[in-house]
Order: structure tokens, then C-alpha cells, then sequence
């Protein structure tokens, strides 16, 4: 993403009483090969003036 974007900040949210611990998203994290986490990244970037 640096390569297109200049990176302003990155902010960790946790997920309070999640929904995702439950026998069908283990699954699905098994069959399609993702982690199941407590929290989730948010990238905030902008496009770099053009030169």
C-alpha cells in the first residue's frame, strides 16, 4: 500500500462482546484459512500529490 498511499496513522479497535466466537466462524476460519482475532486494524492513508 505505500507504494500508492502515504500512511497517516493506523488505529487498533477491539471488539467488545463479539459474535464471531462460535462454532461457525471457526469453521469458516478452517475452511478459508483466516484468524479469528479480538480486534481489527483501520489503515488511514491518502493518495500523494502528484509531482
Amino acid at each position: 500500500l505505500e507504494k500508492y498511499f502515504e500512511p497517516i496513522d493506523i488505529v487498533c479497535l477491539t471488539r467488545h462482546n463479539q459474535t464471531s466466537n462460535t462454532g461457525v466462524w471457526h469453521n469458516r476460519a478452517r475452511q478459508y484459512n483466516f484468524y479469528l482475532r479480538g480486534f481489527k486494524y483501520l489503515f488511514i492513508m491518502r493518495k500523494p500529490e502528484k509531482k
